[in-house]
């Protein structure tokens, strides 16, 4: 028999709200403006907000990819779409805690935001 669902079925990612033109990073770090446009193709440059550390988007993408399967109609609640999930991994260049995962930070906001178990689902941090 064929394992049917095996491997990624969806992700969900979160982008900062703000940008910074190309060219102010270019001055203040002192690079020429057309290494980073037309070598790298940037126009801009992401910035986060105070608000927008690594728990808060991870959990915002996650709650994005929800509402995007309700929308889909793929679930009809978000206690359907966990009940599927068995593993939620969170990718980052920056953790916020060395001793703790910031996943579980994130995982704290989902359970405010989300009246459902996660209990079955395994929470992973890998920080690069």
């Amino acid at each position: 028999m064929i394992a049917q669902n095996v491997g990624i079925q969806d992700f969900g990612m979160c982008l900062p709200s703000r940008y910074l033109p190309i060219e102010v990073l270019a001055e203040k770090r002192n690079i020429e403006v057309a290494k980073l446009k037309l070598g790298l193709g940037l126009e801009e440059m992401a910035v986060c907000d105070k608000s927008e550390d690594v728990p808060f988007m991870a959990a915002k993408a996650i709650e994005d990819l929800v509402h995007a399967q309700l929308f889909k109609g793929v679930v009809g609640s978000s206690n359907e779409f966990f009940s599927q999930v068995d593993r939620i991994y969170l990718g980052t260049e920056s953790a916020i805690d060395a001793a703790k995962p910031s996943i579980t930070y994130a995982l704290d906001i989902l359970q405010k935001t989300f009246d459902c178990s996660f209990e079955h689902i395994d929470f992973l941090d890998m920080t690069f």
